[in-house]
């Protein structure tokens, strides 16, 4: 074996062996080792090894800064993942501080209708401890058989339909008996489904006791309104029994006239307060039950044996405040009574209409009408000294309405208002 330290020198014979050969480069014979020589390589190959070495390191540097990006965004996803958790742990501490300190008691529900979870105020409400109520269901609570069938119910029907419900109960407490309010939450889990139910259980016996001395107070009002109006009623009634004991003993015509219609207009305002004592409505009126009563009386006072006339009643039911219904009645009194007096002289027969009716926009229209003589051209009834026009006019401004004649084919008289 040949060594750096171990080199044999040549003999004559091979000297003289290689000095014989044919002008030839001397040859050295090949080491007796087993390692095969290595080649030489051009310089093609040396550049294509060198391309390679600078592609593998441009690879690699790629690849470091690929894993550098990902371990900085696994940093920033660890950070931002424990932000989550510490903030999520933040709102559960705030929610179940909110709920053991809530004055009202929370009962979660499962589908199998068990309590899994009950707030402490429960001790309080109910005089049992959370523990003594979680684990068991609902049949398995001290409570009537109504309020439980109750709660069945309102529970099974939140988690079918995935909608919140509202219930009230009450129940017989040693001192006194309370009422509750319950409000029910559906909880949803990963499917979409009701996996619970959250009960909110808030006492509202103050509030009712509240709301029953209120209904009282009303209740008493109304029926101190409803003597008002059969008061004042009773005093119309004898301001017009007075005026009728005052005309009997006049003898003339013309000034028993006066004292009619006055007393026409007495018992047109005397008629609205009985029909307000009569109703359970002490603010409104049905105009059109007034308004029928009216006309028929009317109608009997003038034209008790006279058949020649007849009476034509359109009326929709609106009801009116009695500060509409008064004004409203007292034109109606004036328009028609000056119909009955004066629109069919000479034993003409003809029809008299009264129609009411409420537009969608509120607008109230009241049309009396007739198809007698009708009113004379010169007359203005917004300039006249007839104290029943006075009165129409007025009372038309009271209502904040309008005011409109036609005396085509008799008179016509619309009066139109914005119902309050």
């Amino acid at each position: 074996m040949v060594t750096p330290h171990s080199i044999e020198p040549l003999s004559n014979s091979d000297l003289q062996t290689t000095e014989s050969s044919q002008g030839d480069p001397p040859q050295l014979n090949p080491p007796a080792s087993g390692f095969a020589p290595v080649p030489a390589i051009t310089v093609l190959e040396a550049e294509i090894l060198e391309a390679e070495i600078k592609a593998l390191k441009a690879r690699e540097a790629a690849l470091q800064e690929i894993n550098g990006d990902l371990e900085r965004q696994i940093i920033h996803q660890a950070q931002v993942m424990n932000a989550m958790q510490q903030d999520l742990k933040q709102q559960k501490y705030l929610f179940q501080l909110l709920v053991e300190q809530s004055p009202d008691v929370i009962i979660r529900f499962d589908r199998q209708l068990s309590c899994t979870y009950v707030n402490p105020v429960v001790f309080n409400e109910y005089g049992v401890t959370p523990d003594a109520m979680i684990g068991k269901q609902l049949l398995e609570f001290t409570i009537p058989p109504l309020e439980r069938d109750l709660w069945c119910q309102q529970l099974q029907r939140v988690f079918v339909k995935k909608n919140q419900a509202c219930f009230e109960f009450s129940n017989q407490h040693p001192s006194a008996l309370q009422s509750y309010q319950v409000r029910l939450l559906p909880e949803l889990d990963e499917m979409g489904k009701v996996g619970s139910v959250l009960a909110i259980i808030h006492n509202v016996t103050a509030f009712k006791s509240k709301e029953n001395q209120l209904f009282q107070a009303l209740h008493e009002k109304e029926i101190f309104l409803q003597e008002v109006h059969h008061r004042i009623k009773n005093n119309l009634q004898m301001v017009s029994s007075l005026l009728n004991l005052q005309s009997s003993s006049i003898e003339d015509s013309s000034t028993i006239g006066p004292f009619a219609d006055a007393q026409a207009r007495i018992q047109a305002m005397a008629l609205i307060h009985e029909q307000l004592y009569q109703s359970s409505q002490v603010r409104h009126i049905n105009f059109r039950e007034y308004a029928e009563q009216l006309a028929t009386n009317l109608f009997r006072s003038y034209c008790q044996d006279d058949h020649r006339l007849t009476l034509d009643l359109n009326l929709e039911s609106v009801h009116l405040t009695v500060d509409q219904a008064i004004p409203c009645g007292l034109i109606m009194n004036e328009l028609m009574t000056n119909a009955f007096k004066y629109a069919f002289p000479n034993q003409v027969s003809g029809t008299i209409r009264c129609t009411f009716q409420q537009s969608p926009e509120q607008i109230c229209r009241l049309m009396i009408g007739d198809d007698g003589i009708g009113l004379p051209t010169s007359v203005d009834i917004h300039r006249t000294d007839s104290l029943g026009f006075q009165l129409v006019t007025a009372l038309t401004a009271k209502l904040r309405g309008t005011l409109e004649v036609e005396r085509r084919g008799g008179s016509q008289f619309v009066i139109q208002f914005r119902k309050a």
